[in-house]
């Protein structure tokens, strides 16, 4: 590994560091989370005009009110549309531009590594470890977002579940937990797995590239050694 200093581009290359790259859209993410909650607040009203369609309309068959909750309903879903098209457009924006941010930061650590790291370490390695910085990266800015923006749905739709329903918000929650007990049981074998899988990757992926820069060379040789043979016959 190189010498760390304070600055900003010899920080370890963790998991915290690009969460920080992440951060630093911090203006965009706060768009993200007013829009995911407006969405959220949005998808209870469907709902409710339902009951209200069942609890009043049926009943009393008030065609005024059924076409005043319709036009509710059509107003709710075209906003909900736009800034539904709207949020993502902003996480793609996002992503974007970590992306770029992440291509510039690791070639230029690249570029900064001794040469003994490259004698040393396979080219097909050190590709297959780069190519792996981009699943991080979906993973931060894609399905962990995801997660994230989910969550304010689940703060509204939680307590209006429990106002309703309280023995179907219970069983929602403990199948929430069973399902999360599931996942935390099975993390470490995973983990192993994943590892294992990852290593023959890294050495799949390092024998093919070498064995393609080989034959290239191995061909330049061969057809530089038949030139000087020729040059060297009588």
């Amino acid at each position: 590994r190189r010498r760390r200093g304070e600055a900003e581009g010899d920080k370890p290359f963790t998991l915290g560091w690009l969460m920080g790259l992440v951060v630093l859209e911090r203006s965009s993410l706060r768009d993200i989370s007013i829009g995911s909650i407006t969405l959220s607040a949005l998808t209870i009203i469907p709902p409710l005009l339902v009951m209200t369609v069942v609890d009043r309309v049926v009943t009393h068959r008030s065609v005024s009110t059924l076409v005043l909750l319709s036009a509710i309903l059509a107003i709710t879903t075209i906003y909900e549309t736009l800034l539904g098209y709207a949020r993502r457009e902003i996480v793609q924006v996002v992503s974007t531009r970590v992306d770029t941010k992440l291509n510039l930061h690791v070639f230029s650590r690249l570029l900064a590594l001794p040469l003994d790291y490259f004698e040393k370490t396979p080219a097909g390695e050190t590709t297959y470890r780069v190519s792996q910085v981009w699943k991080i990266r979906e993973f931060l800015t894609g399905k962990l977002m995801g997660t994230f923006l989910d969550m304010f749905t689940l703060v509204f739709l939680l307590p209006l579940l429990f106002w309703m329903e309280p023995t179907l918000a219970w069983i929602v929650l403990v199948c929430a937990v069973v399902i999360a007990g599931m996942i935390l049981l099975f993390l470490p074998a995973l983990r192993t797995i994943i590892g294992r899988m990852t290593q023959a990757e890294a050495a799949k992926g390092s024998t093919l590239v070498e064995t393609v820069q080989g034959i290239r060379w191995s061909r330049s040789a061969r057809r530089s050694g038949t030139r000087g043979w020729r040059r060297r016959a009588p």
